[in-house]
C-alpha cells in the first residue's frame, strides 16, 4: 500500500494494494491499528471531516473516463488544491494547459502535485481512440 496522506493523530493513510483496490489504514489515539478494503466514498466522506475539523479543506474527488480524444478539465472554475494524487488507469494519458498536453502518465501510473489550480490541469488519452481514466483525490485549500 502506498502512503498517500496523513491527517492529523488519527494516522488515516489511504491508497491502493497490488490489485488496484482502494484500502485504508486507521491508527486511533490508542495504538489500535485497522485496515479494510473500501469504496473511495468510504475514505473521501471521513477523511472531509478531519480535514475540516483540522482547518483544512474539504476533500476533492472525481473520476473521469475518456469518451474521446479531445483535452478536458475536471472544472472549469477555479480550483485551489494545496496536495493531490492523480492516478491513472486504462490507458496513458497526457497532462498539461489548456493549449498544449504534452506531460505523458503511463496506465496505471500517479502523479502527485502540490499546490495548483485544478482549472488549469488539461489532460486527454496520449493514444487516438485509447480512453483512460483519470482519478484525483486532493485538499482544497
Amino acid at each position: 500500500m502506498e502512503r498517500l496522506d496523513r491527517i492529523g493523530q488519527r494516522n488515516l493513510i489511504f491508497g491502493t494494494d497490488a490489485d488496484n483496490n482502494i484500502r485504508s489504514v486507521n491508527v486511533d489515539e490508542e495504538g489500535n491499528i485497522g485496515v479494510s478494503p473500501d469504496s473511495i466514498e468510504d475514505i473521501v466522506d471521513p477523511l472531509d471531516s478531519i480535514s475540516r475539523s483540522l482547518g483544512c479543506g474539504r476533500i476533492f474527488n472525481a473520476t473521469l473516463t475518456m469518451a474521446d480524444d479531445n483535452a478536458t478539465v475536471f472544472t472549469l472554475e477555479e480550483t485551489l488544491i494545496k496536495y493531490a494524487k492523480i492516478v491513472v488507469t486504462g490507458h496513458n494519458m497526457l497532462f498539461g494547459d489548456s493549449v498544449s498536453q504534452l506531460f505523458e502518465v503511463e496506465a496505471d501510473g500517479e502523479l502527485e502535485l502540490p499546490k495548483f489550480d485544478l482549472s488549469r490541469l488539461w489532460f486527454r488519452n496520449a493514444g487516438a481512440g485509447q480512453n483512460g481514466t483519470v482519478t484525483i483525490i486532493g485538499v482544497e485549500e
